[in-house]
């Protein structure tokens, strides 16, 4: 996807923060491993990249279908107030 807007996907520096310290700290529990900030900023960096854009276009899938299931219900709503003009 050439023409993909790679800020969509970025990370605020709150989250990237957070989300930092969170892999150090699954790194330290799960594979006794202690990661760098570096390290663990460059993996975070992967796996945005990685998942990033299969997780955003889920969310985009989702949000369009509940808009339009809403909208369903609103044209129904007005069907009805229309049959009873």
């Amino acid at each position: 996807m050439a023409d993909r807007d790679d800020s969509l996907l970025r990370l605020g520096e709150d989250q990237r923060r957070q989300l930092t310290a969170s892999l150090q700290e699954v790194f330290e529990d799960e594979f006794d491993r202690a990661l760098s900030d570096f390290q663990a900023e460059r993996l975070l960096e992967i796996v945005v990249g990685l998942l990033g854009p299969s997780v955003y276009n889920r969310a985009l899938t989702d949000a369009r279908d509940y808009v339009a299931s809403r909208l369903d219900d609103l044209e129904a709503d007005l069907a009805r107030h229309e049959a009873l003009r």
